[in-house]
């Protein structure tokens, strides 16, 4: 997330609230070729914002919450050097309308940082889902394992993506068995069937 200073709110926060300067990552702005101020492409997060993160995870917990969805998952963390993303072909780019997918995002998405934390429960009894719009490898990797305890349950975006309104049974077979097929035994998978997962379908393997 990038932040104007210029913004009332910021600017106040920084004045009232002790140690504010330590929970944001304070970056020169980048010019473009018209000499017009544009944020830097990456952002990071640091160590003490993440235990106060957890502070507040753990006070939720406390008060006896049954466990949390971890949104947006792959982009918990970013590059430390702030590293441009490299672009896409241009044969690529001109498919894409939304100028997200102009881009490999090698630094603000997947890093190894972001599975790391999520394999560390915060406690062992509570209910951890994680949502995130990756490879299916790497949605795997969120489960943990024996000794790194990860989520309960990865959402599955399989039928979303794979699935339109014409697809036949044979479709449907396929996409949830690629998921079951790659699921770490003895864990459980939900089956989105829209963004919002109002309506899940439950595989135990």
């Amino acid at each position: 997330m990038h932040i104007v200073l210029k913004l009332l709110w910021i600017s106040q926060l920084i004045i009232q609230v002790m140690n504010t300067n330590d929970y944001y990552i304070w970056r020169d702005a980048k010019c473009d070729k018209n000499n017009l101020r544009i944020p830097p492409n990456n952002w990071v997060i640091n160590k003490e914002l993440v235990k106060e993160m957890k502070k507040d995870l753990r006070f939720w917990l406390d008060l006896g919450v049954d466990g949390y969805r971890i949104d947006a998952a792959p982009f918990l963390f970013e590059d430390l050097q702030f590293l441009d993303e490299p672009r896409k072909p241009e044969e690529l780019v001109k498919k894409e309308k939304n100028t997200y997918f102009h881009y490999y995002h090698l630094y603000t998405k997947d890093l190894p940082e972001t599975l790391g934390t999520c394999s560390k429960r915060l406690n062992t009894s509570c209910v951890m889902i994680t949502e995130s719009y990756t490879s299916i490898k790497n949605t795997m990797r969120y489960y943990g394992n024996e000794t790194n305890l990860g989520a309960h349950i990865s959402f599955n975006f399989e039928l979303i993506e794979r699935l339109n309104d014409y697809s036949n049974t044979a479709k449907f077979n396929d996409a949830v068995n690629n998921w079951l097929d790659n699921m770490p035994d003895g864990k459980c998978a939900t089956g989105c069937e829209t963004e919002v997962p109002l309506s899940l379908i439950t595989f135990i393997r």
